[in-house]
């Protein structure tokens, strides 16, 4: 290559030259030191570092801002005549001394030639013992190094701003194509994030679209999130979304709970209670998978999968699926075996008919004062408002035992654990 060539032809210029122009003006190369001899007028000067490969363009430069550049026309194991070319020219281009654009004014250079002493080198190094050698002023040789320094800093900043513009024609190559592929047409079974119209929920509740892109996006999330869903990790639980209420139901019992979603403006995406579960962000609609993982990074979180109908084990554990038949029974039984009276909800039009009610507990009649003292009129409790209809389709006033989960078991063909 080009720095291949420029220590090859430093190494043939090794040696001593004679000026063509001025004779009595011999240098001798030493690695990239001059020495230059005047036999005219007894001057010796010594010019260290003063000839700088320039890799780049393959070619050798004179002094460190290379105003003269070496030129050698044909050369093979030695140089016979070289010529340095002054490198100010119009356009770059190299003048030597003698041509027209040197007489212009436009250039100088000079040419060597070698030299081959008639004592050889030995001769010539005892002349230049003789010589008084003049060499450079220490603060010129300081400002020497500096410019030296400098140059080499210089290649090293533009080595440096080549690597940088590599890689970044290499990112905008990767962003065309990042453009290119956001760029092609939506699949069809691809659904945009945002909806066109209002939302109606289950139950008649319409959540209507509004302007910010935000409040789109959260209704399209809770949009796609309605329905049954089944954890996945025991498949135990069904969930059932309608609108930001979430029912739980377990399989194998009558248990039910309730819980309520919310949107976080904030941080753009849905949240369980109070925040310690969100929902990931998908871009496909309706989802088939929902994931829920810890808002704050710490502990484990739970997946859902879509149900579209119940698993078979379910035909006689959750109330969802189960019926109001099978939750009257249930509820008959708990009541029955902790002796208390029930509150069940009428069931809907076209349901079975419920199993036989368990009759409450004989209610013991009022005492008679006796004759001696004046009657008084019974003790009536004060009315309560209506109760709200609860998850469960069954309320009990107090802990049950082992024997009324032994009863309820019976009754009911399921396990059914103390509270």
């Amino acid at each position: 290559g080009c720095a291949a060539s420029c220590e090859e032809l430093l190494a043939a210029l090794q040696g001593c030259w004679q000026n063509v122009s001025t004779p009595t003006e011999l240098y001798v190369v030493r690695e990239r030191t001059v020495l230059r001899l005047r036999q005219h007028t007894g001057e010796v000067a010594e010019m260290t570092g003063v000839l700088r490969p320039d890799p780049a363009r393959g070619r050798i430069q004179w002094g460190v801002k290379g105003k003269f550049v070496l030129q050698a026309e044909e050369w093979g194991e030695s140089l016979e005549e070289v010529s340095w070319l002054d490198n100010t020219g119009p356009g770059g281009t190299a003048v030597l001394e003698g041509s027209s654009a040197a007489s212009a004014g436009r250039g100088r250079g000079w040419r060597w030639r070698r030299h081959r002493p008639p004592g050889g080198a030995e001769a010539l190094k005892q002349l230049a013992q003789q010589l008084p050698v003049h060499s450079l002023p220490p603060h010129l040789q300081q400002q020497q190094q500096q410019q030296q320094q400098q140059e080499e800093e210089l290649q090293l900043h533009l080595r440096e701003q080549e690597r940088l513009q590599l890689l970044q024609a290499q990112h905008l190559q990767q962003l065309q194509v990042v453009l290119q592929r956001l760029q092609q047409p939506q699949q069809p079974h691809m659904i945009p994030l945002s909806l066109p119209a209002p939302v109606r929920m289950p139950g008649g509740a319409e959540v209507a679209q509004a302007g910010p892109e935000h409040e789109e996006c959260e209704v399209a999330v809770v949009a796609a999130l309605q329905g049954m869903w089944l954890n996945s990790s025991g498949e135990t639980e069904v969930y059932e979304v309608a609108g930001l209420d979430v029912h739980r139901t377990k399989a194998g019992s009558c248990e039910s709970r309730s819980f309520r979603l919310r949107w976080n403006p904030a941080a753009q995406r849905l949240e369980w209670g109070a925040g310690k579960y969100a929902l990931q962000p998908t871009t496909i609609r309706p989802m088939d998978e929902a994931v829920w993982l810890p808002s704050d990074g710490v502990g484990r979180g739970f997946t859902w999968r879509r149900l579209e109908t119940l698993p078979p084990g379910w035909s006689q554990g959750a109330a969802a699926g189960a019926g109001p038949a099978a939750e009257a029974a249930c509820s008959a039984a708990v009541a029955a075996a902790a002796g208390l009276a029930t509150i069940v909800r009428p069931p809907p039009s076209g349901s079975p008919p419920l199993a036989a009610a368990v009759p409450a507990p004989p209610v013991a009649p009022p005492q008679v004062p006796p004759p001696s003292q004046p009657p008084r009129p019974a003790l009536r409790p004060a009315p309560r408002p209506p109760a709200q209809p609860p998850p469960l389709h069954v309320v009990v006033q107090h802990q049950l035992g082992p024997q009324a989960a032994a009863a309820v078991a019976a009754a009911t063909g399921r396990r059914f654990s103390p509270y």
